[in-house]
């Protein structure tokens, strides 16, 4: 049956164009359900198909920026609902577009006071690494000094040692002397 459809269909259409009025002709990828049908229906002619674009294989506009052959007269319908259409889609864009300018604007200010954190913390940081640089340099100062201290109270100690032993010795010779 379906061989036989196509034989009939080829020698009956052979030769013949479409003659008619198309208007929103558009094809799906796949079955819409009746509440979309119902909302298409309920916008009527000039009813507005941007949510289905994600499923519109045959879009009427892919159809209207073909070539056309033969005594095709193009009559606009519906121009006033799709200006509106298009003002709304313009007015929520310029919304999302000051809506994100403002955020923008904020995330510059707040990026421009961390920079003036950071460059205050950095300021701050380099003069505390000077700090324990003197701090570190008069230490070592310190450390040397002490160094030199250390090693003439040794010498001091170790005469202290020498002159301790010298009197010692010369006070058992005074006793030794005394007793005599």
């Amino acid at each position: 049956n379906a061989e036989y459809g196509k034989q009939w269909y080829q020698r009956r259409v052979r030769g013949h164009v479409f003659g008619g009025q198309l208007y929103q002709f558009n094809m799906f990828s796949g079955v819409l359900s009746s509440e979309d049908i119902r909302k298409i229906a309920e916008g009527g002619l000039c009813s507005d198909l941007q949510e289905f674009s994600d499923t519109r294989i045959l879009r009427w506009e892919d159809i209207l920026d073909r070539p056309r052959t033969g005594s095709v007269r193009e009559v606009e319908v519906c121009w006033r609902e799709r200006l509106d259409a298009a003002l709304s889609r313009l007015e929520k864009t310029e919304e999302n577009l000051r809506i994100m300018t403002e955020q923008v604007e904020t995330l510059t200010g707040q990026l421009n006071r961390t920079e003036n954190k950071l460059d205050a913390v950095s300021t701050h940081l380099n003069s505390t690494a000077e700090q324990l640089e003197t701090v570190r340099s008069g230490l070592n100062k310190s450390e040397d000094r002490l160094e030199t201290c250390t090693s003439q109270l040794n010498q001091t100690a170790g005469r202290l040692d020498t002159v301790s032993a010298h009197l010692n010795s010369t006070r058992k010779q005074l006793k030794a002397t005394k007793r005599k």
